[in-house]
């Protein structure tokens, strides 16, 4: 009997020994709702001494807002009794002795004893995690809003804008301009009053290069750092600036770089005025909203180099268009004078001569073409309509000229053309859907064996008022790669099985498909990688 008394409590100071190294705070209550033990972790967690808990209902633990209705689902427990989380489905919140809450999981344990039905409540504080999971959707939104910003000044707002108040009181965005000085960007506080003031202090910044602090420290390390030295809260030295750091007062800040390819481009400083307000996890936090704005501000700076670039080609592009326009309508005008002069001296029928000429007119309209196409490219590019010049045409002389063309010059391939009667007339813009044929036949020989067919067909579908024309090329050529079909209109696509050929802008069926919908039509393309392509073009007559 003495034995089973000694293992009795030897089992049982190893069973106190065990929830004393417990991770997580273990309280055993009554059918009452009284505390009977409590784990040292529980004083830990709670503030409370194990003394002041033994002997008070578990709602002591609680928010008082939730006491009322724990009371009722403890006494439904006690009903059913059984081994399970408590509240699946619900955020639970527990409440220190300072009155601070936080959120909890809670594991419930019945004990059938000799003094009658016990539980044993395992909580466990899960503020770390939800701290994460709250960083993470922060950081997915900043990903979101910062992805839609392609300015430079929508990139700083935002970024500015994001902490705030989540994650701090205030943000203050400093970027390193190209000589090197620190500039005042961007600021963002949770008062729209004080913001204003705040916001006349942007460009100014006090502190010295190479000085310990805060800002000029993360930008020489590229690593974030945070304290609760309020002395330090970077918002620089000039007299105007120590007064707004007066009426913050902050008590923590944290400042992390924006960095970009390597390069540290800024600073992000927040602040609080909650006392060791950031921590590790804060930290991490900042330095990935760095990371991420640092690239966002990346792209808008490669974003305007775009859009100066295209600019400058665009006018480079009207400039010479011009500068070959003046010339060419110069050459046709003395071109006629000739014509005039042959016909006034009675050798305009000289068959040699009139070839000359012939060739010399054909030479101006395709230089012309050419030129207007070149105006055509940048007007797509900066994404404007073309004007377009309709009058009625007849499609199907559009194709014969164009093949008639290409059969001069593309000997090694059978141009074979089909007009179906009626022929479609419409009112387009001949010249831009020559252009539009002349691409597509071009297209077709050049990705077609030597000797290879290519059938163009025009035919009328519906009346002759109100129906459309339809216009087919086809080819037996190397086809498209089903995965690509979807780009193939996209501007400087090429497709990968065409690499080895001949290049071009990439912009040709890009630019046929703009001329095309301009006029109300549509165009598609059916193709099978290594049996050819067909492309159909279908234009509205009315336009």
């Amino acid at each position: 009997m003495r034995t089973d008394a000694h293992n009795h409590r030897l089992d049982e100071g190893v069973l106190r020994q065990l929830l004393e190294m417990a991770p997580d705070a273990i309280l055993t209550v009554d059918c009452e709702g009284l505390i009977l033990f409590a784990n040292s972790r529980t004083e830990q967690l709670f503030g409370y001494p194990r003394e002041e808990l033994l002997g008070q209902t578990i709602e002591i633990l609680l928010p008082e807002q939730l006491r009322e209705i724990h009371r009722h689902h403890r006494q439904e427990y006690y009903r059913a009794p059984r081994t399970r989380p408590m509240g699946i489905g619900l955020e639970l919140w527990a409440r220190r002795k300072d009155g601070t809450e936080f959120p909890v999981e809670i594991s419930l344990s019945p004990l059938d004893t000799e003094h009658g039905l016990l539980v044993s409540a395992a909580v466990r504080d899960i503020t770390p995690r939800k701290r994460l999971e709250e960083g993470l959707r922060f950081l997915s939104e900043a990903s979101r809003l910062l992805a839609s910003a392609i300015d430079r000044d929508t990139v700083l707002q935002v970024t500015a804008r994001l902490p705030v108040p989540r994650l701090a009181d205030c943000c203050i965005v400093d970027v390193l301009g190209g000589d090197g000085r620190l500039q005042r960007v961007a600021i963002s506080h949770k008062d729209s009053d004080l913001e204003a003031r705040l916001q006349e202090a942007l460009g100014e910044y006090a502190a010295e290069p190479g000085s310990d602090h805060p800002v000029w420290r993360v930008l020489r390390t590229g690593r974030a750092c945070l304290s609760s030295r309020p002395d330090e809260a970077g918002l620089g030295g000039s007299s105007s600036q120590l007064r707004l750091l007066e009426a913050l007062a902050p008590r923590s800040y944290l400042c992390a770089p924006l960095v970009a390819r390597d390069r540290v481009l800024g600073t992000i400083l927040l602040l609080s005025s909650e006392l060791d307000r950031y921590k590790e996890e804060e930290l991490a936090l900042g330095e990935e909203l760095g990371r991420r704005a640092g690239v966002a501000l990346d792209n808008a700076h490669l974003y305007q180099e775009l859009q100066d670039a295209i600019k400058t080609r665009n006018d480079f592009l009207a400039m010479i268009t011009h500068d070959l326009k003046t010339p060419l309508a110069t050459a046709g005008t003395y071109l006629q004078a000739l014509r005039l002069q042959l016909t006034t001296s009675g050798r305009d029928e000289d068959p040699g001569l009139k070839a000359i000429l012939g060739n010399m007119e054909r030479t101006i309209h395709q230089m012309a073409d050419q030129v207007q196409e070149l105006l055509d490219i940048a007007r797509l590019q900066s994404g404007q309509e073309l004007e377009l010049a309709r009058r009625p045409v007849s499609l199907a002389e559009i194709a014969l000229q164009a093949v008639e063309d290409f059969r001069k010059t593309a000997r090694g391939h059978q141009l074979r053309l089909r007009i179906d009667q009626p022929e479609p007339i419409g009112m387009w813009d001949a010249a831009r859907l020559q252009r539009v044929v002349a691409n597509l036949l071009s297209n077709a020989i050049k990705y077609s064996p030597e000797g290879g067919d290519v059938e163009v067909s025009v035919r009328l579908e519906g009346d002759a008022n109100s129906g459309v024309g339809v216009l087919t090329v086809r080819d037996h050529g190397i086809g498209i790669p089903a995965a690509e079909l979807r780009r193939v209109f996209d501007r400087f696509y090429r497709a990968s099985n065409a690499k080895g050929s001949s290049g071009g802008t990439g912009m040709g069926l890009a630019s046929a498909k703009q001329i095309v919908e301009q006029h109300g039509g549509t165009i598609e393309v059916d193709s099978k990688e290594g049996s050819g392509s067909t492309f159909t073009v279908r234009l509205p007559l009315q336009g």
